[in-house]
């Protein structure tokens, strides 16, 4: 009977071993066909974003207004007593407010931005022609001092005649890229429905995803998933308020300087500031290189009075304006920031630049407050076990 039960044994034993390595073999084989056909696979997933793209912009067209219906819903329609028809009247203000601002920015600064840019690729040779005769000039005086500047000269002509090219050939590009936004004005406007019922729906989605937590993890585990998730949310959308704000502020504020100053393309580089101002640490730097290359072609003096302003205010704005906007909010050092704008440049492009500082500080916060804690509180427990202080008795002699 005892050699029975050991034969059996040893078959199920035998049977279970070759499960095993039957499936590793499977997972080998499918895990090669991965790697070689790798370029498939990207496609297919290209694919399926390109289908899912009005569902994603959806997403982030409802993430981006909540904030705002969030607020609404707190302050305006706080009397209300129906909880789902105070939510269906912030979202429906939330929503009409957003498009009215839209419609009055489009139709003070479309004819401006037409008529600047339509105005800067009629006139390009012109500039380019007045920049290499005050260059001529320039090398005219330099060799009235013997101090021979031609080859210099002419490698100036020939990047000139190559930037005012690409310049040239980019005009066709901008008509190219407005035609693709019309073609895409169909998404767009399914994403917009489809941010309407997710804003709706909010309470009940989140409801859902909070159960489904519920049920595949413990408490603990569920309210450390549900802290850390909250505060990622808060992040991005402090984040995403605050730098909309800033970049708002230094575009208008750039915007007053140049009308002032009577600087023309006023309305084109103040667009172009803020948007690039929209990216940490490099994209000030990127929107004053474009504005004040764009002012060289018409007048040096503007362009080196449009560099000395933006060095004022990206001095008052970084060191004075940003800090009292978003406060000790972040707290994330600036090589943090540095290491986390290279690296989701690198993956994701422009959205991985402009996220930089919110993926860096939840960074820090699961590096802080999670890891950090865990391995302290693992030491601690050990060293309880072995029976040692918590922390070393200091010396009397230092």
């Amino acid at each position: 009977m005892k050699n029975k039960i050991t034969e059996r044994m040893g078959k199920i034993g035998i049977g279970g071993l070759t499960i095993s390595l039957t499936v590793s073999f499977c997972i080998a084989i499918l895990f090669y066909l991965l790697l070689a056909h790798l370029g498939v696979v990207f496609t297919g997933i290209e694919k399926i974003l390109d289908i899912m793209s009005p569902v994603i912009l959806g997403v982030v067209l409802a993430y981006i207004v909540d904030p705002l219906a969030k607020f609404l819903e707190e302050k305006l329609f706080y009397k209300v007593s129906k909880l789902s028809r105070r939510r269906n009247y912030s979202v429906l203000v939330a929503l009409l407010i957003i498009i009215i601002l839209i419609i009055l920015l489009l139709v003070a600064l479309i004819p401006q931005l037409i008529s600047s840019i339509t105005g800067f690729f009629s006139n390009i040779d012109s500039y380019s022609n007045s920049l290499s005769r005050m260059f001529a000039h320039i090398a005219d005086l330099a060799a009235a001092k013997n101090i021979d500047m031609s080859g210099l000269e002419d490698t100036f002509n020939d990047l000139l005649k190559k930037i005012t090219a690409y310049l040239s050939s980019s005009a066709g590009k901008i008509l190219q890229a407005s035609l693709s936004f019309g073609s895409n004005a169909a998404n767009f406007f399914i994403a917009s429905i489809l941010a309407i019922y997710f804003l709706l729906d909010k309470k009940r989605l989140l409801g859902g995803c909070d159960r489904l937590l519920r049920a595949v993890m413990n408490k603990p585990t569920h309210d450390l998933t549900a802290g850390f998730l909250k505060r990622c949310n808060d992040t991005m959308i402090s984040f995403i308020v605050l730098d909309l704000a800033d970049a708002l502020v230094v575009g208008a504020v750039n915007f007053l300087f140049m009308i002032v100053a009577s600087i023309p393309y006023a309305v084109l580089i103040s667009i172009i500031v803020g948007l690039f101002n929209l990216a940490p640490t490099f994209g000030p730097i990127i929107g004053c290189l474009i504005g004040a290359f764009l002012l060289l072609l018409v007048n040096p003096w503007y362009a080196l009075v449009f560099i000395i302003f933006t060095i004022v205010l990206q001095i008052f704005d970084g060191y004075i304006f940003k800090p009292k906007l978003f406060g000790n909010r972040f707290g994330v050092s600036a090589v943090a920031i540095l290491i986390f704008i290279i690296i989701g440049g690198g993956l994701f492009g422009v959205t991985g630049i402009l996220i930089a500082i919110p993926l860096a500080s939840i960074a820090d916060y699961i590096y802080q407050d999670i890891v950090l804690r865990r391995l302290e509180a693992r030491r601690e427990q050990l060293d309880t076990k072995n029976g040692l202080p918590d922390a070393a008795p200091a010396d009397p002699a230092k």
